[in-house]
């Protein structure tokens, strides 16, 4: 109907997208069944975000709960004030920007073996003990400050050479980079 309303008779300005609620479990959130879509945008005021591939820039923004790319072939933003963020890039992809933020909540960034960056991720805490930076990697420069009463860990560095920024925060939780192998993009049932 939008592509009628606005004359795209090639339909080149409009992509229609599939979204469903996934009814056997309540709360689970939206899933995106989507394919190379190019800046997509996602937001939930308390659900869960799982998207399986994308192939473009795309944001996604929770009000309260977790995130979860799949396979990630193009640059990711993604921000949720309550739950945890896990994004898996794509194996190919050899250098993408990402940025995510968590409020309360844990970051887990699942990168190739070829994969450059140039990291630059910041956990504020509570806790120093239970939340900490973790990568599957060496060369990360880690530093540690109190800023009022809570104690910010701080870790920059390159992987692979460099390549885009990838900026990472959490509050009250921990960052982890691994390079574990990764599956096909499949949803359980």
């Amino acid at each position: 109907a939008k592509q009628g309303y606005l004359g795209d008779d090639e339909r080149r300005g409009v992509v229609p997208v599939l979204m469903h609620g996934d009814a056997s479990f309540t709360g689970q959130g939206v899933v995106y069944e989507t394919l190379a879509l190019s800046e997509l945008r996602a937001f939930t005021t308390g659900g869960t975000i799982r998207l399986l591939y994308t192939g473009g820039p795309t944001k996604l923004t929770s009000g309260g709960g977790d995130i979860v790319v799949r396979q990630a072939a193009g640059a990711i933003d993604a921000t949720t004030r309550s739950g945890d963020i896990t994004i898996g890039v794509d194996r190919a992809t050899r250098k993408q920007r990402i940025e995510a933020t968590t409020e309360k909540g844990n970051v887990v960034l699942n990168v190739g073996p070829a994969f450059g960056a140039a990291l630059d991720l910041t956990i504020i805490t509570d806790d120093p003990d239970a939340n900490t930076i973790q990568a599957d990697f060496p060369g990360l420069s880690i530093s540690r400050e109190s800023v009022d009463g809570k104690t910010r860990i701080h870790a920059i560095g390159t992987i692979n050479g460099g390549g885009e920024r990838v900026i990472v925060q959490a509050t009250g939780g921990s960052i982890r980079i691994v390079t574990a192998p990764a599956g096909p993009a499949v949803l359980g049932r």
